[in-house]
């Protein structure tokens, strides 16, 4: 028989199954009818198509007598099939209707049933009560299950045909057990995670079915394997509508604002390398017919500058000429040397992305501003998929069986984590039961927890996407459901495009809100910032300085770490760098190749490119570069060049890049290249491709980050105060902000009852703390008190005690220098040596000794994924097997270092287990070629009462 109601993982923890294995378990006809979501529509059918298999979409509704009373009603689900596109629309309709009068659960009333065209839907009841509303229409079915009563079938039997159903929880009985996880059932028995209560709750064969439905004579049976038949063959073959993009009405062309664009950006016309530049784009553009997505963009661009800072453009964006011209970016592509097929390139299909950053605050009047030109029901929030990551698998099964969080600490700390690219990216947890001998342990001592490494990867609930929008020519329900109360639609990026819509992403960005509240401050608009010269020295000091807390991007350690290598004297470095502080470059010695050959200035060049990466001394830095070398140097079209650059971001294996070696070599052959150059070419850039990064992201962030070292060089008072009001939330950082401000002889209260605002403030020159700082007072409080001050009304006795005993975090910055100043005094009735200070490790090759306070702690394995690769697969079986990995700060830095497995008995267990994070230590290391990393040698807990 065939299926028409399967609940897949799509239903959100209502049902367990993977829709690849569904897809396959099933006959040439499968079915998808999710409860209350048709979130999975499109996954599903292009899995079907995949395996050449009938797709039929439909959804399970929850009916009442009155939705829009907000009591608890008797609720009857309904199966809905679409027969045909205008059903699946009708189908979408109703699933986004049912979204706005949700009470516990989103559902509908029995009056919808009866709006619904025969002849576009298939209704499946399962209960007589709604029989009523449905009498006399035809394509409605009486659905029979194992949960089917006897006598509810009695009494309808001659009204409706009956049709075989399952009312599946999972997809096959051996799943029963994930589906109880899923559900959150907690078993009493450590060892069995769950007990049985959902028999025949699997998809039933047609044999299942027939056995279990006993008490139905064989004619009916027959009657009602065979009609899931019928309804299928009446059923069309799905092809989803594609939407059109709303139409802008400019009034000009493309090429006209371009023109104009040219006038206003100081581009004179009569340049060959603009001219030519301009007309390869537009003819692209005009060719895949994306002429009205520019407008678009340019519209939302337009109105959101007139309202609020908006970023210099990201991602490929920055490689187009025609974005610049129209004011979509701040980026000239001819200027920073980048490509437009980096943006769009002839293979492409779907929509190019244009991403914007806007101030945090202020994102939503864009978002609002789409609605009210093209209608609040054509505009969406783009919905995202959670899926369950290997710790909160982990976490969930855990409370199953019983064990307490604190006991799968160490087990959490040590799964295998892969990017998304990787091939067994959804394998972590099993890898880890296998390859780790902390997964071994734990599998051996809690049994139970095998269950969670089929549980991975499946999905577990939906959110919203940080800033996609969508945008329709028509309401969206013609294309997909939408959760009206959230504003959110229910398909993410990648099935977006399937159907066509516009996508815009309105990304927020909390350094934006800072850098306009500072020009506010200071008296400067957009347009001073935007072209300050990018060559001011000064500027580039403050990274060089080591002053760029605050700084976008350059929050990270790994960002910092390689700034401390390279005196930055370019704007191109600091493009370089946020190319280079990435896993990938880092991980492969892309990046300390490059230092080495900036620092040495003696780059070595691959054959044939030293045109193309002369700016990164000899080093395949940018992806840009890497496709000028193939087309160029081994001359590769556009069109090879770009599968090769995709291939290179999802991480495919050598076989799919050795199809183009011949091609690749027979270019380089007419370039004058040997045989041996070639090869040795060939491995160098699919090598270094694989981690090369977006130039035009590069330059792009490149240019935000600089926006911010110029406000902190010259008005650095007003910059690390909005940045201060920007991370309340965030005291570490504050306190590194404090302790830069100080150090370069700026003054600060952490509070003061007199001077105090709400939040941080400027008095005299001085920086001052707000109420907020304060510990039980929030911002209605804080107004309420600062209030009665300026009215000179008297404060109750519990705002005085908390006001003149106020606490605050940022009470001591210094905290090793107050606590321990004098090891550092008297360093030698403490040391041999005299300590370090972590700032002055840099470039240190040797032994050093300096007193710290442990930040982080993370307990490692050797045999995890990354270090076997790195040794080629080879698994280490005897000894300790266990190391830990910390970060150690002091007043004037930070430095990460390692605990190593030959010293983790003696040193590392005891900081674990006692979870020695904030407490101090004196700490003699190794720091090897120059790399700011510490390999501890001996570490010795300070006693807290010492002087």
């Amino acid at each position: 028989m065939i299926n028409l109601k399967i609940h897949t993982e799509y239903s959100f923890r209502y049902a367990y199954g993977k829709i690849k294995e569904i897809v396959t378990n099933s006959h040439e006809v499968v079915s998808m009818t999710d409860r209350n979501t048709t979130f999975g529509h499109i996954p599903f059918w292009k899995e079907c198509k995949k395996q050449n298999k009938k797709c039929i979409l439909g959804v399970e509704l929850a009916f009442v007598q009155d939705a829009k009373l907000k009591v608890r009603q008797a609720t009857y689900y309904v199966t809905l099939l679409a027969i045909n596109q205008k059903g699946l629309s009708k189908i979408y309709e109703l699933t986004s209707k049912a979204s706005t009068q949700k009470y516990y659960f989103n559902r509908l009333s029995f009056k919808e049933l009866q709006k619904i065209a025969e002849k576009d839907v298939v209704v499946i009841f399962e209960n007589s009560y709604i029989a009523q509303f449905l009498k006399n229409r035809k394509n409605t079915y009486y659905g029979i299950s194992p949960m089917t009563v006897y006598n509810d079938y009695k009494a309808i039997k001659d009204d409706f045909n009956i049709v075989a159903i399952s009312n599946n929880l999972y997809d096959v009985k051996e799943h029963e057990a994930l589906y109880q996880i899923i559900l959150g059932y907690r078993g009493k028995d450590k060892n069995s995670v769950y007990e049985s209560r959902t028999e025949l709750s699997h998809i039933l064969s047609e044999e299942e079915w027939k056995e279990e439905l006993y008490w139905l004579t064989e004619e009916e049976k027959k009657k009602a394997i065979e009609n899931t038949s019928s309804i299928s063959s009446k059923i069309d073959e799905i092809e989803f509508e594609k939407a059109e993009l709303p139409k802008q009405g400019t009034g000009k062309t493309l090429r006209e604002l371009c023109i104009e664009g040219c006038k206003i950006r100081g581009i004179d016309l009569t340049n060959k390398d603009y001219c030519k530049r301009i007309n390869k784009e537009l003819d692209l553009i005009e060719q895949k017919n994306y002429e009205e997505y520019f407008f678009l963009t340019k519209d939302l661009v337009d109105y959101a500058k007139k309202h609020m800072l908006v970023g210099p453009g990201r991602g490929s964006a920055g490689g187009s000429l025609v974005c610049y011209l129209l004011g979509i970016t701040e980026i000239d592509p001819l200027k920073f040397g980048l490509i437009f097929e980096r943006f769009i390139d002839i293979n492409r299909k779907d929509l190019p992305d244009i991403d914007i950053d806007f101030q945090d605050d202020k994102v939503y009047m864009c978002i609002e501003y789409l609605k009210n030109k093209y209608g609040s029901d054509c505009v969406a929030k783009l919905g995202t998929l959670i899926r369950y990551k290997p710790k909160i698998t982990l976490v969930e099964i855990s409370k199953i069986l019983n064990v307490p969080s604190w006991k799968m600490k160490d087990l959490k700390d040590n799964i295998i984590i892969r990017g998304a690219g990787d091939k067994r990216s959804d394998k972590c947890l099993e890898d880890t039961f296998k390859n780790l001998d902390i997964g071994q342990n734990y599998i051996n001592k809690y049994p139970g927890l095998i269950y969670s490494q089929y549980i991975e990867n499946h999905i577990r609930h939906t959110g919203k996407h940080a800033g996609g929008i969508v945008v329709s020519n028509k309401p969206l329900h013609n294309y997909c459901s939408v959760n009206l109360k959230d504003e959110v639609c229910l398909l993410d990026k990648r099935d977006a495009e399937i159907v066509n819509l516009l996508k815009m992403d309105c990304l927020s960005v909390s350094e934006l809100t800072v850098i306009k509240n500072c020009l506010d401050a200071i008296g400067k608009d957009r347009e001073w910032l935007i072209n300050y010269r990018l060559d001011d020295k000064k500027v580039f000091d403050i990274v060089n300085d080591k002053k760029s807390t605050g700084i976008f991007q350059f929050g990270g350690y790994a960002l910092k770490g390689v700034a401390r290598k390279i005196d930055i004297k370019s704007f191109d470095d600091i493009c370089a760098l946020t190319a280079l502080a990435r896993p990938g470059p880092l991980g492969s010695g892309g990046t300390e190749a490059y230092v080495k050959a900036k620092n040495s200035n003696n780059p070595k060049f691959l054959p044939k490119c030293e045109k193309y990466t002369k700016e990164t001394y000899g080093v395949i830095v940018y992806q840009e570069q890497f496709m000028f070398i193939i087309k160029d140097v081994g001359k590769l079209s556009w069109e090879d060049t770009s599968i090769l650059r995709k291939a290179m971001s999802k991480s495919y294996g050598e076989e799919f890049f050795e199809q183009y070696f011949e091609k690749f070599k027979k270019g380089c052959l007419e370039n004058g290249l040997t045989l041996k150059e070639i090869k040795k070419l060939w491995k160098s850039i699919t090598s270094m491709g694989k981690y090369a990064f977006n130039k035009a992201h590069s330059v792009a962030y490149a240019m935000l980050s600089y926006w911010c070292m110029v406000l902190k060089c010259y008005y650095p008072l007003e910059f690390v105060l909005e940045t201060l009001r920007k991370n309340t939330k965030n005291p570490d950082k504050i306190i590194q902000l404090l302790k830069e401000l100080e150090r370069e002889g700026y003054k600060f209260k952490p509070f003061d009852k007199d001077l105090s605002e709400i939040d941080w403030c400027i008095k005299n020159n001085v920086l001052i703390g707000g109420y907020i700082n304060i510990k039980g007072i929030g911002p209605k409080k804080a107004e309420k008190i600062i209030q009665k001050r300026k009215d000179g009304k008297a404060l109750t006795v519990c705002e005085n005690l908390k006001i003149y005993n106020a606490v605050t975090p940022y009470d001591c910055i210094f905290d090793c220098k107050e606590k321990y100043g004098d090891y550092y005094k008297n360093w030698k009735d403490y040391f041999r040596e005299k300590p370090t200070l972590l700032k002055d490790i840099d470039g240190t090759n040797g032994e050093v000794r300096f007193l710290a306070k442990i930040t982080s702690i993370k307990l490692r394995d050797v045999n995890e994924d990354v270090n076997v690769k790195k040794r080629e697969g080879k698994v280490i079986k005897y000894g300790c097997l266990k190391y830990l990995d910390v970060t150690f700060s002091d007043d004037t830095d930070i430095i990460k270092g390692r605990i190593n497995r030959d010293l983790y008995k003696k040193y590392g267990e005891s900081i674990f287990k006692n979870n020695d994070k904030g407490k101090f230590f004196i700490v003699r290391g190794w720091c090897c070629d120059g790399f700011r990393y510490i390999i501890v040698k001996k570490i010795k807990k300070i006693n807290e009462k010492s002087p």
